[in-house]
């Protein structure tokens, strides 16, 4: 897979190329964050108009300060009751982005992990994801 980060001081942002199959449940997406902040946290989702589903149920799972693992999921609606795409994008292809976490501490070394747990093994029309950490309070 194919990665990118960027971002200014305040945004970090990794994003995964998920190839031409699309997202395997078992492709869990890893990003390391290397500082302490309190922390947004959104995801963005880049689909093609095949994508079979309307929404995309996903869990991203990170530690907290107590040192135990939390796992929260969400349900990322891309199309309206209509079949209307929610997202924006040229032709084919769609980019959706929402806020999954608000407020969220995240400790240095903190790794965040992000898979899709919908009842397809293989999602087909998903082509990126990625992670955007907007950083508030930053802490070097």
């Amino acid at each position: 897979m194919l990665t990118a980060a960027c971002g200014s001081a305040d945004e970090t942002s990794r994003y995964w190329n998920l190839g031409e199959d699309g997202w395997r449940y078992a492709d869990t997406l890893a990003y390391d964050i290397d500082s302490t902040a309190t922390s947004d946290v959104a995801v963005v989702v880049r689909h093609t108009a095949n994508y079979e589903y309307s929404n995309l149920w996903l869990e991203l799972s990170y530690p907290t300060p107590a040192d135990s693992l939390r796992a929260d999921t969400f349900n990322l609606v891309l199309a309206d009751d209509f079949g209307r795409w929610r997202g924006h994008g040229i032709g084919v292809g769609l980019q959706y982005a929402d806020t999954l976490l608000r407020g969220v501490h995240l400790q240095d070394s903190t790794t965040l992990r992000l898979r899709h747990i919908m009842r397809a093994d293989t999602l087909p029309g998903i082509e990126q994801v990625g992670i955007v950490v907007m950083r508030t309070n930053l802490k070097h």
